[in-house]
């Protein structure tokens, strides 16, 4: 009876000194008022560093946005000034047009059969489609364009070979993926599909798609290398040049002012990919200044 008395007190006390140095230990480590003020103030500068950097991020974006949409206000109006310098024959258009290859169907045709531009320059059939185009591949290699305006689509809608525009935009980037490997100096351009008038509709009901196969391919071409000429303002303000007899193409007046839309559309783009690869430039020369002073 007397052992077991004392091998719980011995229990006991092990179990005691064993709380105790816990306890010691635990007092050891526990932060003093200083340290708890030190990390408290720690903890309160970095969060007014983190609200300052996120209002200073904010205010960055907001400038970069304004920047943006002064620049494009400042090109709009840039782009409407080179266009009455062009259309009121203040500057040549076709002047510009000196190592410019247009390639296209019967309305494309005009430029040459009305005198604007050389047949060499006009690489266009009645009747083409895009598929036509490889077929020119040859003679593209011995002009050595510096912008090629591709103007289809009346055949193409109408002639059955694509029944959907997904299937049409399908082979048509297909095709241009390949003029650009052939061509990487080059600036390749497709124009919108010029719609065709009620009358027309009589000879071909297709045609009333004309706009939804137009836009098919403007989506598809969207941040790809392919630029775009959008037509459709100059057509839909220029109704009465269009052919009054077929109602598709267009007569000899509406050249200029679509040579002059291509024009300033084409150098608009070409600016902006300057621009943006000036600015990857001005990046990276950045970056490789702040690795070369670590």
């Amino acid at each position: 009876m007397k052992r077991s008395v004392r091998n719980l007190i011995i229990v006991a006390l092990i179990v005691l000194a064993a709380i105790l140095a816990f306890v010691i230990v635990r007092l050891s480590k526990a932060p003093g008022k200083k340290d708890v003020e030190e990390g408290t103030s720690y903890l309160t500068e970095q969060e007014e560093k983190d609200a300052s950097a996120v209002e200073d991020a904010i205010k960055e974006e907001e400038k970069k946005k304004q920047q943006e949409a002064l620049l494009a206000a400042q090109s709009e109006e840039q782009k409407q000034k080179r266009l009455a310098e062009l259309t009121d024959g203040t500057v040549d258009v076709w002047s510009l047009f000196g190592d410019t290859v247009i390639m296209g169907d019967s309305r494309a045709v005009g430029f040459y059969v009305y005198k604007f531009l050389p047949q060499a320059q006009v690489l266009a059939e009645g009747g083409a489609t895009i598929r036509n185009i490889e077929p020119h591949f040859e003679e593209l290699h011995a002009i050595n364009p510096s912008r090629i305006f591709l103007c289809y689509g009346l055949n193409d809608v109408s002639i059955g070979y694509w029944k959907e525009p997904a299937e049409y935009v399908a082979e048509y980037t297909e095709i241009l993926q390949k003029m650009h490997q052939e061509f990487p100096d080059t600036e390749i351009y497709v124009n919108s599909i010029i719609p065709a008038q009620d009358k027309a509709f009589e000879v071909m009901d297709v045609w009333r798609r004309i706009p939804e196969f137009s836009e098919a391919v403007h989506q598809a071409l969207d941040g790809t290398e392919t630029g775009w000429i959008d037509v459709n303002g100059i057509v839909a303000d220029n109704q009465n040049l269009y052919d009054p007899v077929d109602g598709i193409h267009m007569r000899k007046e509406f050249y200029p002012l679509w040579a002059a839309q291509m024009i300033v559309q084409a150098e608009s783009q070409e600016a902006e990919k300057a621009a943006e690869a000036s600015e990857a430039g001005s990046s990276e020369t950045e970056a490789a200044g702040g690795e070369s002073g670590k």
